[in-house]
């Protein structure tokens, strides 16, 4: 089951603040640190991928993991 992300994508609410720019990509650094931190890689980080849970949020939800690789699998 998925998550409703009530407040959109990040491309929705372009043309940015540039206060909104550095809050909402303060909390972006984060969710890519904790992906990485589980030794995964996203590879399809985009504007389209980056949704908000309420309308006037500006905590980014990282979705779309279809392209995910886990860097702890190995190569065959």
């Amino acid at each position: 089951m998925e998550e409703f992300c009530a407040g959109g994508t990040l491309q929705q609410r372009a043309p940015l603040q540039a206060g909104d720019c550095l809050g909402i990509g303060a909390h972006l650094v984060d969710a890519l640190q904790h992906i990485a931190d589980l030794d995964l890689v996203h590879r399809d980080i985009k504007p389209e991928n980056l949704m908000f849970r309420e309308k006037n949020g500006s905590v980014p939800v990282v979705v779309d993991f279809g392209l995910v690789r886990n860097l702890g699998d190995t190569l065959t």
